[in-house]
Order: C-alpha cells, then structure tokens, then sequence
C-alpha cells in the first residue's frame, strides 16, 4: 500500500545503543515508507525527525507526540511504530483496514522481556496498528481535551475506548521488547498459549536478544 506513513514515537528513555537498534532494523524494514519520528531528543537520521524536547515519559506525551506525528504526515493511513518495538518488512505494506473508522490491530504480537529467554504471546496493542490518519487524530486529540479532568493513566483507554477494533492477520510477527525503561515496566501476555523459544523471521529469542545487546 502507498498511501501510509509510518509514526515513530519516543521518550528517548531507552539505552541509547539499544534504541539505535532498534530503529535501525526499522529503517531497513519500511524501507521506501515515508517516516516520521517524533522524539525527545534529537534524531536527524530517524526520517522527518520532530525533537519536542525532554517533556517526560509518560502515556500523555505519548499520545501527544503521535499526534504530532499524525499532523505532519499527508497521507490517507499511519502505521505505529514505537521505539522498543521490532517490526517485520510486511508490516509496512499490508492491505488498509476495511474502513476509515476502525483501528486495525497486528495479532501477530509478541513479548521478549529482557529478564526472559522466550518470547510470550500478546493479545494486542497500539504499538501494532494501522489506521486512517484523521480518525486516529481525532480520537487522540478527543481524549486529550479531556485533561486535566481524565486522569494520565486513562488516557490510551480513553483513545481506545468505543472503537471498532479489527484484527489484521500477520504472517511474520512483531516483537515489543521489555526493558524496564519504558512507561510500562511489563505487560500482560495470553497466559494459556505457552511460550516459545523461536519465531519466525526473527529465529530464536536468546540470538535475538543478544543482537540487540540486551
């Protein structure tokens, strides 16, 4: 699909190194997508780069830089992209979501925490999206103009909340990896499915995770 734009968001709390590499393998998977990153600190290589400066990490300004992001771009559809997140090439050019008021969710979904040597298995999450652009701008901003009255931590429910969810079915997956950095030091994870060692694309965690200096 041509019509996208991929939005990369960060509070820069990651190590340095490891965020590099991170958004390096990003730049060789969408290569060829146009590319906004909007950071709090300077990353000139990373696309149409956006510094807003060091504001904090936290779901607010989260939300706020991607709508940054969403203002900038021209394009009909964004994909999300966020800096503790591993994406393969076919996530940058899969179909658009069946209409323009839904929020499509990448179900191939994957956690690696760095105190783990297997991958766990994920539901969903807004670090693997894609969705027209002025819907998800407008929910964002809806939710935003709810503050100081909504409180911080309810702002990702509140841009999610009443949506139509739908669910894109990706062949290779997206790995979110824990490092204890982010806003959310772990994440819940589908704790029927068993964990697995390897995965496809990305071959096994233990490798992996060596790569990305962790």
């Amino acid at each position: 699909m041509n019509d996208i734009t991929v939005i990369y968001y960060t509070s820069n709390r990651e190590d340095q190194e490891f965020e590099e590499r991170i958004a390096r393998k990003l730049l060789e998977a969408c290569e060829g997508v146009p590319l906004i990153s909007v950071s709090q600190q300077p990353m000139p290589w990373l696309g149409d780069n956006i510094c807003i400066g060091d504001v904090g990490c936290s779901y607010l300004n989260e939300y706020r830089q991607i709508a940054i992001g969403c203002k900038m771009a021209k394009t009909k559809y964004i994909v999300a992209a966020e800096a503790d997140c591993l994406y393969p090439p076919s996530y940058f050019i899969q179909p658009p979501p069946p209409n323009d008021q839904c929020l499509a969710l990448w179900d191939n979904l994957w956690i690696l925490k760095r105190w783990r040597r297997d991958f766990q298995k994920k539901d969903w999450s807004p670090c693997a999206l894609i969705t027209n652009r002025e819907y998800y701008l407008k929910r964002i901003e809806k939710s935003l103009s709810k503050l100081p009255q909504d409180s911080e931590s309810k702002v990702a429910f509140s841009v999610f909340k009443k949506t139509t969810r739908v669910f894109v079915r990706g062949e290779e997956p997206v790995i979110n990896v824990k490092t204890l950095n982010g806003i959310q030091k772990n994440t819940r994870v589908i704790i029927d499915l068993k964990p697995v060692m390897v995965l496809p694309y990305w071959g096994q965690a233990k490798k992996l995770k060596k790569e990305l200096g962790l």
